[in-house]
């Protein structure tokens, strides 16, 4: 269950969002499949992103090999290069530079789902491999959380209350 403190986390991402941010948002969700879902998704990954957009293009920039070879998750939605790779037909040195822009990290977060949508079943399923790339992985207690806030953020409408605040 999740508990008071992981709630009001979530709600301050969604307050601290500037209005450039509010806009990309919004306009890279309407007419896509489940914004509720989508939504859920960007704000847990800003939750548990905190600010290391700083030191994500210092490391894109001076040592794209690193980044590449470790595979590390980039951008808004933390999409590791080699996951981007199942939705994309860019080079490894191109997308982990696109993967800073997030514009175009959102567009591939929303591959990416609808990559696995078409493959899975439940939303459970989707999240998994959208977070770890296994339909069934070790559940542990990160991932539950993930999962409860990403549906109970969508119970909720958050989106919706999102863009109708805007």
């Amino acid at each position: 269950m999740l508990n008071k403190r992981i709630k009001l986390d979530y709600y301050s991402v969604i307050k601290k969002l500037t209005h450039k941010e509010t806009t990309l948002i919004y306009n890279s969700l309407k007419n896509k499949y489940n914004p509720e879902f989508l939504f859920a998704i960007i704000i847990v990954e800003k939750m548990n992103r905190k600010n290391i957009s700083l030191l994500e293009h210092i490391l894109v920039f001076i040592f794209p090999k690193v980044v590449i070879f470790l595979d590390f998750s980039i951008g808004l939605c933390q999409i590791k290069p080699s996951t981007a790779k199942l939705v994309t037909s860019v080079k490894d040195s191109e997308i982990i530079k696109l993967l800073l822009n997030p514009s175009i990290n959102i567009e591939v977060m929303c591959k990416l789902i609808e990559h696995y949508r078409m493959k899975y079943y439940t939303k459970e399923e989707i999240l998994n491999c959208y977070l770890t790339g296994k339909k069934r992985p070790r559940m542990n207690n990160e991932l539950k959380i993930y999962y409860e806030l990403t549906i109970w953020s969508s119970k909720n409408c958050f989106y919706q209350k999102f863009i109708e605040l805007k």
